[in-house]
């Protein structure tokens, strides 16, 4: 070997060490056996209790102790091992013996797997490992309770472990073969099991979006307004608002006074001293969460619980979104980049039917081509770049005490940019940037299909970098679109209403399959209300012999012409109807349920505003509303018909 081939030998050589040692030291401070900085500890969350929700806004919560004499700042850096994805969730900063709460929430129905890192870039002072699935989920089949405590005792509902299930015909709630530990059933038709979640305060969420994996709430009587802070408490008020339950001790009024002062709008009495909100309710309970002799108060929120409806906003609003294709501007944008490459390909082309011509000519043709195209591709660009995209947004609200909450869909597509700009008003105006759609169905091979809740918000991560509040009841996002690309956002608002829709129903069952109705509607608000109907689902036990699916589906519509302010329509002889097809949350019924709610449109969007937007709607956009009823807003005549129904399919008759 010649002294200047080794010597090339040794640049090389030296060049790829150079190259590889950030890669090396990188690998290093990734070394899962590397020790915890001195005197950090960190406690770390996913989800509540042990339970996440893929289908939800995913809550993550650190509770930082510093025990050293130095100030730790640094990043929370989130990894997905399998695609190598990394996401920024914040800035941590703890000074000397002192501790911390941070908390964020995140879209990550495609992540098997968190490798959370605490570090400055240089050093890495904490990191661990976190599965997301595998771990025990929220069941169609249970409703959930949550349980605010930092004492961290574990809330009993029944007293007593339940027996596993194993006769798939014993009860309605027999597709849960095994309830954890401390869980009500109380086997009754149309019922749920319940499953207490305990939830410190340091893992209390900052947005109402991830509580919609629960349907209840509970505060213990030796509570005070300071166990959750002002921003937790207009948390809660927000949830409450979408149709969530919260249980409070009738004898604390600081807790009854903290949870009404955050609420979006004004509490109406209800029925046994309730509070209703919107779709939601609060109720008061006497006694002990833990008293010695027996958890009555206890048993008692879980039977309530077991027996009310479960919420539907969100997934109504899901399962009438409306996909965007190709849409106006980014067609044209596209048309205009298809017409530069058709032009120049066909001026190039020319070349070879002037082949008699002097290579002057030639080349003074091939440049003034080049010239021209280059120009015309500038101008494109420009006008690419400039462009605005399209959008199309719809709604529903849902109508209930006190007010209304719409929840918002809103698609935009881009027209060639890389980065927009939206504004939405309204009242309490909550604004973010949804899971990555696409992102999600390019895994659609490699992970599992997971089934949406019905009670569930669609997962959005909370990106602050990406958010600005410009002004009261006013929100602003940065919605990054790669070109010709969609992005998803939700919007909610929440509006106080003057007066409430009632709906008032009467029935008369005529030879056990069909009855009479009256059905009457009153709008005592100050929307127009367009295209109502009323309609009822009902899911029956089918006989023990019967082959195929355990419950069927029943159901009766009544479309309600009248767009007055009260309308009352007398229905006769009217039949239920089987069905196979159901939507996705009605099929999570269990048997003995019965759902109602009156439907239709609004003629325009009742609080949420498109204030300003790079984007422009290219097609009308659609509002919707519902107002939900109640089993005990049904009549008892009906709830007879219903339970003698299920008797006889039970018989076999």
């Amino acid at each position: 070997m010649t002294r200047s081939l080794c010597l090339h030998v040794l640049v090389v050589c030296s060049c790829a060490a150079l190259f590889m040692l950030p890669r090396l030291g990188a690998q290093m401070q990734r070394n899962e056996d590397q020790p915890d900085y001195p005197g950090l500890d960190i406690q770390m969350t996913i989800g509540w209790d042990g339970r996440v929700d893929p289908d939800c806004p995913l809550p993550i919560s650190l509770l930082v102790t510093n025990q050293s004499a130095e100030l730790l700042e640094g990043e929370l850096l989130l990894e997905n091992p399998d695609t190598g994805e990394v996401i920024r969730a914040g800035q941590i900063a703890a000074g000397p013996r002192a501790v911390r709460k941070f908390s964020t929430i995140q879209a990550l129905r495609t992540w098997f797997t968190i490798v959370a890192r605490f570090t400055d870039g240089e050093t890495v002072f904490w990191e661990r490992t976190l599965p997301v699935y595998g771990v025990d989920g929220f069941s169609e089949r249970q409703s959930y309770l949550f349980f605010v405590d930092d004492g961290g005792r574990a809330l009993n509902l029944a007293g007593s472990i339940p027996e596993p299930r194993t006769d798939p015909q014993e009860s309605p709630a027999a597709a849960t073969p095994e309830l954890p530990r401390g869980s009500f059933d109380s086997g009754q038709p149309g019922q749920r099991p319940v499953v207490p979640v305990a939830i410190r305060t340091w893992e209390f969420p900052r947005h109402h979006g991830p509580l919609t994996a629960g349907q209840g709430m509970v505060f213990d009587n030796e509570a005070s307004a300071d166990l959750l802070d002002q921003q937790q408490w207009g948390v809660v008020g927000r949830w409450l608002a979408t149709g969530g339950i919260v249980f409070l001790p009738a004898e604390v009024d600081e807790l009854r006074q903290a949870v009404v002062d955050q609420l979006p709008f004004a509490a109406l009495s209800g029925p046994a001293g309730q509070l209703l909100v919107g779709a939601g309710e609060i109720r008061f309970y006497d006694g002990s969460l833990f008293d010695p002799v027996g958890n009555h108060a206890a048993a008692d929120i879980a039977r309530q619980l077991s027996a009310s409806a479960r919420g539907q906003l969100y997934q109504q609003q899901v399962s009438n979104r409306v996909q965007l294709g190709v849409t106006p501007r980014s067609a044209a944008s596209l048309q205009k980049i298809l017409f530069l490459f058709t032009s120049y390909l066909f001026a190039t082309g020319l070349i070879l039917f002037l082949g008699r011509r002097s290579a002057g000519f030639l080349s003074k043709y091939l440049a003034s081509v080049i010239l021209l195209t280059s120009v015309l591709a500038a101008g494109v660009g420009l006008s690419i770049t400039a462009s605005e995209g399209d959008l199309y947004w719809e709604s529903i609200s849902e109508i209930g005490a006190g007010g209304l909450v719409q929840v918002a869909g809103v698609q935009v597509t881009s027209a060639g940019g890389s980065q927009f700009q939206l504004q939405m008003g309204g009242p309490l105006v909550d604004l973010q940037v949804a899971e990555d759609v696409r992102r999600r169905t390019a895994f659609l091979g490699a992970r599992p299909v997971v089934q949406r809740r019905q009670s569930s918000q669609p997962p959005f991560a909370i990106s602050p970098s990406l958010l600005s509040v410009d002004q009261t009841d006013s929100m602003r996002v940065r919605v990054p679109v790669t070109p010709w690309n969609s992005r998803e956002l939700t919007a909610q608002a929440f509006l106080p209403l003057p007066g409430n829709v009632s709906v008032d129903l009467q029935f008369v069952s005529r030879a056990g399959t069909s009855g009479d109705w009256v059905v009457a509607v009153t709008n005592d608000t100050k929307l127009l209300l367009d295209e109502m109907a009323l309609h009822l689902v009902w899911c029956r036990q089918n006989p023990v012999d019967s082959v195929g699916q355990q419950s069927s589906f029943y159901y009766a519509d009544f479309d309600l012409n009248s767009t007055g302010e009260e309308i009352s329509q007398v229905f006769n002889n009217v039949s239920w109807f089987a069905t196979s097809w159901v939507f996705e949350w009605q099929s999570r019924m269990v048997a003995g349920e019965v759902t109602a709610w009156l439907d239709g449109t609004l003629v325009e969007s009742p609080a949420l505003i498109l204030e300003d937007s790079d984007f422009v709607e290219y097609r009308a956009s659609t509002h919707r509303f519902f107002v939900r009823l109640q089993r005990e807003e049904l009549p008892e005549s009906f709830l007879e018909f219903v339970v003698e129904s299920a008797a006889g399919a039970a018989e076999g008759q």
